[in-house]
């Protein structure tokens, strides 16, 4: 990036008249579970305490306040999303199972490898 060029910021896209408020940008984002819209306060904790990556980061959402009213833009959501997919493909190390699930698995991979002569 050239130094005499700015980062965008989520101030002057409200200023340019690109301003949302938090459950105007709700409605931007796609249904989720069985068609149920992301919520106003979902969207307020992106903003508020961000979203953890599998990578460990934390992608919070641009937004200011002004008076009562938070505001966010169309184009900070897009750097949201942006963000939030710019994720590590690595795949994530999982726990080893407890409890009686997991039991039932172990002596289930152990019949398997019984039945094997292994």
């Amino acid at each position: 990036m050239d130094h005499n060029e700015q980062v965008p910021s989520v101030v002057d896209e409200i200023a340019n008249g690109q301003g949302l408020t938090l459950a105007q940008a709700a409605k931007r984002f796609p249904r989720k579970r069985e068609g149920k819209a992301v919520a106003p306060s979902t969207v307020s904790r992106w903003a508020l305490c961000g979203v953890r990556r599998s990578d460990g980061a934390t992608v919070r959402l641009e937004c200011v306040r002004w008076s009562r009213t938070v505001y966010t833009s169309e184009p900070a959501i897009k750097r949201f999303l942006a963000a939030l997919a710019a994720v590590d493909t690595t795949p994530a190390i999982v726990a080893p199972a407890t409890g009686r699930a997991a039991e039932r698995q172990r002596a289930e991979e152990a019949e398997a490898l019984r039945r094997l002569g292994l």
